[in-house]
């Protein structure tokens, strides 16, 4: 298992405060290494100029012409470490309610320093630091109150470069139509102010506002190249054990905007104890509500371990990643709050059904084996499940089981029949396996965007119909066609992932996968080296980031909540061992 998938299951089984009495927290992940340590990622400019036209190709692995007495590829996939007597072992004093009196308690001080803030920057201030420490949840209203206000009023009362860099993200990541124009005044004909080098968190604010620049928005371009140039300067300079080099170092490392909210919300509870005006009351509902909502967590994944380990699915077939903990930890990232405790469950049976489906396509499966599962996905039919050989049968009835469960809780819910939308969407995710499978049976290369619309449009877009009736909280007749609503941003987050999940390196098991049946597998090339693919991959990777940020702010303003998460969604892969290439993006 990859360093980043076990860093990132820490926020489910390692971190915990050591006391009821607010002690110090553990630092370190299941193998004991240290959350700091990370590789740097390098950067790519968007707008290079000096580069070639963008060419599809396919990774040159022979093919093999599959026959009814073809021998199974196998490939020995790493076992899962999370054993159901593991995961039962798992205990936390917070999942009982004795600390609920106390959060409330805590809620009431907090709100009062709303109130009490001495002006607008200090409410920014205070606005991003609840944010940051992963309440924006308990807040929302206070948060939309402030925020509301400030861009009434305008951003032109803001004078100095940390309030105002600070203030445009927050409206922008909250869907606010504000205008990079406000940077204006920190340039002069060369470009942003030299005086300002040494302002190491006004920079630092100007660095995580440039990341959301939309399409055409040179002026954030350039703050990203100038704040990404002092702030490696002012880590020389500044002294090593203060608490804005650790900051620093870890937004070069990934902006805000690219990180895992849990992971994030941990790491700056860190950083916020060491802060001199740090209030003792938000630090310590910090605390509490980190560890309140990772014991719910803990209990999901026992729900979801005890599903699993009845379904059988991993005892009577081995053709197949077992990832019950990677599919969890993806949908706990892109909504951790309690009450969207259904969407997790939901979308992580999804991604382990799914997954033995695509390992199905990908590896195990005859095309002609490949063809006949389709045709009976296509049936929706029970009886169906008789055209199967008998390793398929156990594969295709969970499928079949678990689809009629989810649409039969939205009829319970919502009081509306689904299968008109989910059926068509779970028939086309298969639909787009085959074809694939097809492709690499007949030899045949797709262009990049035959490869693309297969993949996204036929395929890629299942998971956002799960996220969209398990997260939306106000739905209603008008939204109940999810593509009505956030197609727009679900293609986009699709494609960023599908994009970083290609580029994945070679030792990544789904590259490895892919060169055992030696199928096609889009690469991307502006030269003649893999290295230049990735590169001309993470380019086109990156535009599609300014895309759906523009989408993603059209969306959040009309109220969905889905889109709201789809930064989430993209920092995070389905299959989680590949979290590195997604946050090497930017």
């Amino acid at each position: 298992m990859s360093n980043a998938c076990l860093n990132a299951f820490g926020s489910l089984v390692s971190y915990r405060i050591s006391s009821p009495s607010l002690g110090a927290y553990k630092r370190l992940d299941l193998c004991g290494n240290s959350f700091n340590k990370k590789k740097p990622l390098r950067t790519v400019s968007v707008h290079n100029t000096n580069t070639e036209p963008l060419q599809a190709i396919v990774l040159s692995y022979p093919t093999e012409t599959s026959t009814q007495n073809e021998p199974r590829q196998t490939l020995e996939y790493h076992p899962t470490i999370w054993d159901e007597n593991l995961i039962e072992s798992i205990h936390s004093p917070y999942a009982d309610g004795a600390f609920n009196t106390r959060i409330e308690e805590l809620k009431v001080e907090v709100k009062h320093l709303f109130g009490v803030a001495y002006d607008t920057a200090d409410e920014l201030e205070l606005v991003d630091k609840v944010q940051r420490l992963g309440l924006a949840y308990q807040f929302s209203e206070e948060i939309d109150n402030v925020l509301a206000r400030v861009y009434r009023e305008g951003l032109e009362s803001l004078h100095g470069l940390n309030d105002t860099a600070l203030c445009f993200r927050l409206l922008r990541q909250n869907g606010y139509n504000v205008s990079s124009d406000v940077f204006n005044k920190f340039r002069d004909e060369e470009g942003f102010m030299k005086c300002l080098a040494d302002d190491a968190k006004g920079l630092l604010s100007l660095y995580e506002a440039a990341h959301l620049a939309i399409p055409d928005e040179n002026i954030l371009d350039e703050a990203k190249e100038f704040s990404t140039e002092h702030l490696r300067k002012l880590l020389i300079k500044e002294d090593k054990n203060s608490s804005i080099v650790e900051l620093i170092k870890q937004s070069l490392e990934a902006p805000l905007h690219c990180l895992m909210p849990r992971i994030a919300a941990r790491n700056y509870i860190d950083f916020y104890e060491e802060e001199e005006r740090k209030s003792s009351c938000l630090l310590e509902l910090a605390k509490l509500d980190f560890n309140v909502v990772q014991a719910l967590h803990q209990k999901e994944v026992k729900e979801l371990s005890r599903w699993w380990e009845d379904l059988g699915l991993a005892k009577k077939t081995t053709f197949f990643r077992d990832r019950l903990f990677e599919s969890y930890f993806w949908a706990s990232q892109i909504a951790p709050e309690p009450k969207f405790s259904k969407f997790r469950i939901i979308n992580t049976k999804f991604a382990l059904i799914a997954t033995v489906v695509d390992d199905f396509y990908d590896l195990y499966g005859s095309i002609e084996e490949a063809r006949i599962f389709t045709s009976a996905i296509r049936s929706w039919d029970v009886k169906a499940m008789e055209t199967l050989p008998d390793d398929l049968k156990m594969c295709y009835l969970s499928w079949l089981n678990f689809a009629n469960e989810t649409m039969y809780d939205i009829l319970k819910t919502y009081g509306w029949e689904a299968a008109q939308i989910f059926k068509p969407e779970w028939v086309c995710l298969c639909e787009s396996h085959l074809k694939q499978a097809e492709w690499l049976h007949e030899g045949y290369t797709p262009s990049l965007e035959e490869y693309l619309h297969n993949d996204l449009v036929f395929g890629g877009l299942t998971i956002p119909v799960h996220a969209y009736y398990f997260v939306e909280e106000n739905l209603t007749e008008e939204t109940l066609d999810w593509r009505k609503k956030a197609y727009q941003i679900s293609y986009l987050s699709a494609l960023i992932v599908r994009l970083t999940d290609d580029l994945a390196p070679s030792e990544n098991e789904r590259w490895s996968r892919v060169a055992v049946r030696g199928g096609p597998r889009i690469a991307f090339e502006g030269g003649r080296e893999r290295g230049g693919a990735r590169v001309w991959g993470k380019v086109l990777a990156a535009n599609q980031w300014n895309l759906g940020l523009r989408e993603l702010g059209r969306t959040v303003r009309c109220g969905g909540t889905l889109a709201s998460r789809g930064d989430a969604s993209w920092s995070s892969c389905h299959d989680t061992g590949e979290l590195g290439p997604v946050l090497e993006l930017v």
